[in-house]
């Protein structure tokens, strides 16, 4: 999975330079809820390279450098009326990457997201005054709105890796609204918070075929407001969803 930012530059994370094989026997990665509630903070992330792979006439036994590799180092639990997700920070704090199980059904999807360096998190009139408006439909009055209740965009336009304006729209179920709990640490001390998901797509052939907006803070299950004047916490992930034969779960004292 290559990733770019809104800009078409690709960003380039690092990787390891062990000779080691790795088997494709040894993956344990499952779509089981149970498997997913088994992963943890610590825990160590490997996502296969397919580009590096391919050179190697497939992925039976590849190179320890044809992989991503990535510590968990925070775990939230999202539920919402009919999805609920694990998701999973990758790597130092403030890091960029987030692998995310999608649960609806019983039904584990993964996904591989990324946060973009020109869109950065932060509250609602911060992503606007850093020119990113184009976030949420247009108020009738531009000259006097109040930002927190301004509407996710039902769709927007972003640059793929070949430099071309991909549209993105916002599913059909229309934004998630739902609670998110940080569980990476003390399970007898957990804090709520209300939290909103604006799911998109694009049909295009792209690397990048998914977004998210992810607001913390800023509706409750209902979708009424709780942030009058702020709204909440923003942060904008592209990425696509994850092949199962394409990820290797290891806990972190193995």
């Amino acid at each position: 999975m290559k990733v770019y930012g809104p800009n078409g530059q690709q960003s380039k994370p690092g990787l390891g330079s062990s000779p080691n094989l790795v088997l494709r026997h040894n993956m344990v990665v499952d779509r089981t809820i149970a498997f997913w509630q088994s992963v943890h903070k610590g825990d160590i992330v490997q996502i296969l390279r397919r580009d590096v792979a391919n050179t190697y006439g497939g992925i039976c036994a590849v190179p320890v450098s044809a992989y991503w590799e990535f510590v968990i180092t925070s775990v939230f639990e999202i539920t919402s009326k009919n999805i609920d997700w694990r998701v999973y920070c990758l790597g130092e704090q403030g890091s960029h990457w987030w692998l995310i199980a999608r649960v609806i059904d019983n039904i584990v999807s993964l996904y591989m997201y990324y946060e973009t360096e020109e869109i950065e998190a932060g509250e609602r009139q911060n992503i606007i005054d850093g020119g990113n408006q184009w976030l949420f439909e247009e108020p009738s009055n531009v000259d006097n709105f109040d930002v927190a209740s301004l509407e996710f965009a039902r769709q927007f336009e972003c640059m793929d890796e070949n430099g071309n304006l991909q549209t993105y729209k916002i599913d059909e179920s229309g934004e998630i609204y739902g609670v998110i709990v940080d569980i990476s640490g003390d399970l007898t001390d957990l804090t709520s918070e209300f939290v909103s998901i604006a799911p998109y797509s694009t049909d295009a052939d792209c690397e990048n075929t998914e977004a998210l907006i992810i607001e913390i803070g800023g509706m409750d299950v209902q979708g009424n407001q709780v942030c009058k004047f702020t709204g909440g916490f923003l942060r904008f992930l592209q990425g696509g969803a994850l092949n199962i034969h394409d990820i290797i779960i290891r806990p972190q004292n193995s």
